[in-house]
């Protein structure tokens, strides 16, 4: 038997591996991939599990990301609630979302919203337009996941694009990315640009780049984590995702968001955490910001200024606001400040009328800020108004003013 199978496999395959036997095994996996993507029944699929799809169901403002264990990563089509007259590709992390006045029996907030709702209320009174924003909003996204999504982002030719830098991981060199659902999601977006392609490549392994690429014709690899779901479906296991958690955010997951790789590195130097409180991994986190203006993050976010100024659409960069209650560290207040520098360079680099890169940190103009942690706000208003009056003050420069 065992002959036979070896027999089998010799003449599908080849005796020795060459490249014509790695042209038969792609030959054959396509093969296959066509005949399942073919007479395997389509079923209804399960709805994309939105994170805040809750809190803004219904609004001008809709998340575009996906599960960090969904391999979709991004959703494929613009929502119906986001055909407005004036669309922004708002970028960001959970500095994003604020929340105060947590009732401890009901564990519901008192007061919750989003930046970029207030930011389109108020930009709308300004403009006299219909504002809507394509959300990518990711907990703990490092640059390089805000890359990927101003890749999709500028799919939809957006009239405005918003980056928000979280001062905790933006410039961080040992924590790059988080995100790797991302990777097979955008490849397609990369194709565009070989610099953009070879980025991603980087990151992700030849899976993803292979999912990414076979996903848009067949919809049976696109969907999978979808077939995962659905218990009746036997072949689901064909499917099996070694990182799947579950469609929710649970405890575990979301501890991840601040401790990885941060673990890790404490390991590799021979130190420990000892403060593992939100507020003890970013100022960990912190500790590893790079003070130069070299590194790998800066090529990244190079990069980014330039996708937007070839896309030809109006931009704001800007720090996400920084606790004054920190300053007084000194080592905190040095990579604050080498950050507004970094940016303030990037500022005179690429000097544009489309482009404008707040390099002053927020929390420098707003003291009414109250903070819950090193960059999480309990009110968005403050902070909403105040990049309101920047956004429109971008438009009028452009004459998309009022």
């Amino acid at each position: 038997m065992r002959k036979m199978r070896a027999a089998l496999f010799e003449c599908l395959f080849g005796e020795r591996i060459t490249w014509g036997a790695i042209l038969r095994i792609m030959l054959w996996a396509l093969l296959f991939f066509l005949i399942i993507n073919t007479c395997f029944p389509q079923k209804k699929r399960v709805p994309e599990g939105l994170r805040y799809g809750v809190q803004l169901k219904g609004k001008s403002v809709q998340p575009m990301n996906l599960p960090r264990s969904d391999p979709r990563g991004v959703r494929t089509t613009l929502p119906k609630e986001l055909e407005k007259e004036f669309l922004i590709g708002w970028i960001g992390g959970s500095s994003l979302h604020t929340r105060a006045n947590l009732n401890r029996k009901t564990k519901q907030w008192g007061h919750e919203t989003f930046v970029p709702v207030e930011v389109a209320k108020i930009l709308g009174c300004k403009t006299e337009k219909e504002v809507s924003v394509a959300l990518y909003l990711l907990s703990a996204q490092r640059i390089f996941d805000e890359y990927l999504c101003l890749l999709d982002a500028l799919r939809y030719k957006p009239d405005l694009v918003v980056i928000t830098l979280n001062p905790v991981w933006a410039f961080n060199s040992k924590s790059l990315s988080f995100w790797p659902n991302l990777y097979s999601a955008t490849i397609e977006n990369g194709l565009a640009n070989f610099e953009d392609l070879t980025q991603i490549a980087l990151f992700g392994g030849p899976s993803n780049i292979a999912q990414g690429l076979l996903s848009r014709y067949f919809p049976l690899i696109r969907n999978r984590f979808d077939y995962r779901q659905d218990p009746t479906v036997k072949i689901a296991s064909l499917f099996h995702e070694r990182h799947v958690i579950s469609n929710q955010y649970d405890r575990l997951s979301m501890a991840m968001n601040v401790s990885q790789p941060l673990q890790f590195w404490a390991r590799f130097e021979g130190g420990k955490v000892k403060d593992r409180s939100v507020i003890g991994w970013q100022i960990k986190a912190m500790s590893y910001i790079d003070e130069g203006v070299d590194g790998f993050h800066h090529i990244i976010l190079r990069n980014m200024i330039k996708r937007v100024n070839e896309a030809g659409v109006k931009t704001l960069f800007y720090l996400a606001p920084f606790t004054p209650n920190a300053w007084d560290d000194e080592m905190l207040y040095r990579k604050l400040k080498a950050q507004e520098h970094a940016l303030s360079l990037l500022a005179r680099e690429y000097n544009s009328s489309n482009i404008h890169i707040i390099s002053e940190n927020p929390a420098r103009v707003l003291p009414e800020l109250e903070y819950r942690d090193l960059v999480h706000i309990k009110d968005s208003l403050p902070l909403s108004d105040y990049l309101a009056d920047e956004i429109f003050n971008l438009l009028e420069k452009n004459g998309d003013g009022q």
